[in-house]
């Protein structure tokens, strides 16, 4: 281990030794990025993720890359990594800091459609996250892909998804509507102390948005091994407990009406009749109907029904064919494309 510095920083690279490394050095590093970028040829957009000014040490280095503007991999290739890691649109490697520090770099791909929601998205050292909880509570989802609304057939046992609606992917207009000062926010944060209260002081704060037992199995694991959240929950043993009302999901799409002019429930109920709709149609004909006349099951059975609905030109069309006919007729067609299509494989 390198003298002055902490082993393992970004935990992605698993063969590789990399180090936490100064603020001093942090900030030598990005402008060893930008020189970097700056002398090759391939002139990729990007943008650094921004943390709170007085941070001491950082595991890594978060940059946006802005998709379109440069080959994935020729970026990589051109910092001659030893490791990668690739996540999806996120690319972690070993660099090194101008003293010779193997350090982690992670590359971020982010389409131009999602660019100003991931640069706030991804800022401030998991102030999204936070702000995810209390979106969440609010019945709503924050993310880099803007503010959306998710609709459930049972709202009760959410079993079966209507759909999903992007309401805004203006970070300022988001903040509003989540009740967060976008000034403060532009301004910065000096500690992660004025993050937390930055939190604290939305509209919209709610302690009980936070804690284990009102989030689910996969968002507590992910929580548990964020070393910043873990400091959050420490943060909220120290001020007074906030409890709202959960708003019904009726106010929530009433409150999201009228702040961004949509029709948002009109798409809910347009969502929940073509549902209905598709399930009628289902009931005409199915794969248990097709297994009760033909001797067909599993992979045979699958391929007959594939190859049945490959005569419509989509699922609407095909959907329409089954409303408009009965049992016995979507039976007596299916058996014919049956025969014809064992006829062809003789």
């Amino acid at each position: 281990m390198k003298s002055g510095f902490e082993i393992m920083g970004g935990n992605a690279l698993k063969s590789t030794d990399t180090y936490r490394i100064s603020k001093r050095e942090f900030r030598a590093t990005k402008r060893k990025f930008v020189d970097h970028v700056l002398n090759s040829d391939l002139n990729p957009e990007f943008k650094f993720v921004k943390s709170y000014h007085n941070k001491q040490s950082h595991g890594d280095i978060d940059v946006l890359i802005k998709k379109g503007t440069v080959d994935k991999w020729d970026l990589v290739d051109s910092f001659d990594p030893n490791e990668t890691h690739n996540n999806g649109d996120v690319v972690s490697l070993d660099w090194k800091t101008p003293n010779g520090v193997p350090f982690q770099l992670d590359l971020v791909f982010t389409s131009p459609g999602h660019w100003d929601m991931q640069k706030t998205f991804a800022a401030f050292n998991g102030l999204g996250n936070l702000m995810g909880k209390i979106a969440r509570f609010q019945r709503f989802k924050y993310g880099f892909q803007g503010l959306r609304y998710t609709a459930y057939y049972d709202s009760d046992t959410r079993s079966v998804k209507l759909g999903e609606w992007v309401l805004s992917r203006d970070p300022e207009q988001v903040f509003e509507f989540l009740g967060f000062d976008w000034g403060r926010f532009q301004s910065g944060f000096d500690e992660l102390e004025d993050v937390f209260e930055y939190v604290v002081d939305s509209t919209y704060f709610n302690y009980g948005c936070f804690m284990p037992k009102n989030l689910n199995a996969g968002q507590r694991h992910r929580d548990t091994k964020r070393s910043t959240y873990m400091k959050w929950m420490d943060y909220l043993q120290t001020i007074p407990r906030v409890e709202l009302e959960r708003p019904s999901r009726e106010k929530a799409v009433e409150r999201a009406e009228s702040f961004f002019g949509v029709n948002l429930q009109e798409k809910i109920e347009s969502a929940r009749e073509a549902r209905d709709w598709r399930q009628k149609a289902h009931e005409t004909f199915n794969g248990n109907v097709a297994m009760d006349h033909f001797d067909l099951k599993g992979r045979e059975l699958g391929k007959a029904l594939g190859s049945f609905k490959s005569q419509f030109e989509n699922d609407q069309e095909y959907h329409e064919y089954l409303m408009e006919h009965d049992r016995s007729r979507v039976i007596q067609d299916f058996a014919s494309n049956l025969q014809n299509t064992q006829n062809v494989n003789k």
